[in-house]
């Protein structure tokens, strides 16, 4: 070979020529084609990882760069081939290397984000309460569910996850599980308002008065007890301390609702057969046990409260009455016994407390037919008035004719007899009538009679019993004479 310098002969292993005594320069071969190849795959590899505007003009101007240095170093191996020797950057090869190690390190960073996103999102209560609400609102209940359930594996004290729940069973009809789990909430937050009011709207609407009443009485939200109070059941309460009164006590009986108070003065339960409490209770004389319970309108009942008053003042006076509260299929006779003859006894048919002005009791008389209330009071001699007894009967047997039947046919046979001339109950000579009333029964032999009174009616509207007493069977329609002895007994004849 040559010297690049002298053009003397040099060995194949000799740095310095023997001749001119210079070094003697190593230089690579050239080969562009090369360097154009590598250039091309540089290109694609950035234009398919970095494909944006800015990247492409970034390429081009490296490329444009890179042809530059490729044509400044044909010119150097040019010169070097006529004894030029400048030094020759490779750096097609190195930007080629650094490119690589980043898209290696571009990778390794998105491959930790994304372990790293998935690790937090998987354990975040925020995301998971996110995707379980926007499943919620798309109407996607099934997956809002199974998010909730994650949600309540990384928060078990969390509410709004449980209300949402809740909404969920809603929009799927499940009143049972809404049920269920409005009373699991209310257990780790007993003020939550939202949880009654949906509460209560399912028993309003399943009508399960009971179990709202219950769920009021416990409730300590004000809002929700003062909004649902008519609902509620609550025992009534007493005006007055249990305890022993020297002078005749009033006692006031009161509710917080709208519904009704019952009461014995025996102790005994009350029912709605009881003494339906309407004004305050007077106590003269003796030992009062007084059991009262409020029923609401929606027929449920409160606890019943019991109460001991000795009132020692006045006389000790209780009428008795032969026939107690209740239903009756077979009426029987209303009878009161009064133990001294110097007694008297009132009596009341609408609903309110009799005084000395009121009907005075005179003999048995028999039970009037479906509802009616009745209230006695005794008076003494000296004035001295009595506690007032109540007594309160549902009269319905089986009958096979209505009361106004009855009238009708007994009419006809007196039209048949000449008693009257027409179902008016006109009579001759004169213009008064005959009208005839059914509004009671009595019970002989087993077998139950409309109890039918006459009466005889002025031109000027006043009525008279007239004595006459018809008992008519309410299963054939027989009819006979009737008489009710001051003992109560029901004595018929022929008619």
């Amino acid at each position: 070979m040559k010297c690049p310098h002298c053009g003397g002969d040099m060995r194949q292993d000799q740095i310095f020529c023997e001749k001119c005594g210079k070094e003697r320069l190593l230089v690579p071969v050239f080969e562009p084609e090369i360097e154009e190849r590598v250039a091309e795959s540089m290109s694609t590899i950035v234009q398919e990882l970095a494909p944006d505007e800015h990247a492409d003009d970034k390429i081009k101007e490296e490329q444009k760069e890179q042809s530059n240095t490729d044509k400044e170093q044909e010119k150097d191996n040019g010169k070097q081939h006529k004894g030029i020797s400048p030094d020759v950057p490779r750096h097609g090869l190195s930007h080629l290397v650094f490119f690589v190690l980043g898209i290696i390190l571009l990778i390794g960073v998105i491959s930790t984000f994304s372990i790293y996103f998935y690790v937090y999102t998987e354990n975040s209560y925020e995301y998971q309460y996110a995707k379980a609400l926007t499943a919620f609102e798309e109407g996607r209940f099934e997956d809002a569910l199974v998010l909730s359930d994650r949600c309540l594996e990384l928060d078990e004290t969390s509410i709004e996850v449980r209300m949402l729940r809740i909404r969920i069973y809603q929009e799927q009809g499940e009143t049972d599980k809404v049920i269920e789990r409005c009373l699991s909430v209310l257990n780790m937050d007993p003020e939550n308002q939202e949880v009654y009011e949906i509460l209560i709207s399912i028993y309003i609407e399943r009508e399960e008065y009971l179990k709202l009443s219950r769920l009021l009485s416990d409730c300590p939200v004000q809002a929700v007890v003062e909004k649902y109070g008519d609902y509620r059941a609550e025992p009534p309460e007493f005006s007055e301390e249990e305890r022993t009164y020297y002078n005749p006590l009033s006692l006031k009986l009161l509710a917080g609702g709208t519904g009704t108070v019952y009461y014995t003065l025996d102790g005994s339960e009350p029912s709605k057969y009881s003494d339906r409490y309407t004004a305050p209770i007077k106590l003269n004389s003796g030992i009062y046990h007084i059991s009262a319970v409020y029923v609401n309108n929606y027929g449920i009942s409160s606890q019943v409260v019991t109460k001991t008053y000795r009132i020692e003042s006045g006389i000790e006076l209780k009428p008795e009455i032969s026939a107690d509260s209740g239903s009756y299929d077979i009426p029987c006779v209303i009878k009161v016994n009064v133990s001294d003859e110097g007694y008297m006894v009132y009596y009341t048919t609408d609903g309110q407390d009799p005084t000395m002005d009121s009907n005075i009791y005179s003999a048995p008389f028999p039970m009037p037919l479906g509802h009616s209330e009745f209230r006695f009071m005794l008076v003494d001699e000296e004035g001295n008035e009595s506690d007032v007894v109540k007594r309160v009967y549902d009269c319905n047997p089986a009958v096979n004719f209505t009361t106004e039947q009855a009238c009708i046919i007994l009419k006809q046979h007196l039209i048949a007899r000449g008693e009257i001339l027409d179902l008016d109950g006109k009579m001759n000579g004169t213009e008064d009538t005959k009208q005839y009333v059914c509004d009671s029964a009595m019970t002989a032999d087993d077998v139950v009679y409309y109890m039918i009174y006459e009466y005889i009616r002025s031109a000027s509207g006043t009525m008279i019993r007239s004595g006459n007493i018809y008992a008519f069977s309410v299963t054939d329609g027989r009819i006979l004479r009737a008489s009710v002895s001051n003992n109560g007994y029901l004595s018929l004849s022929e008619f």
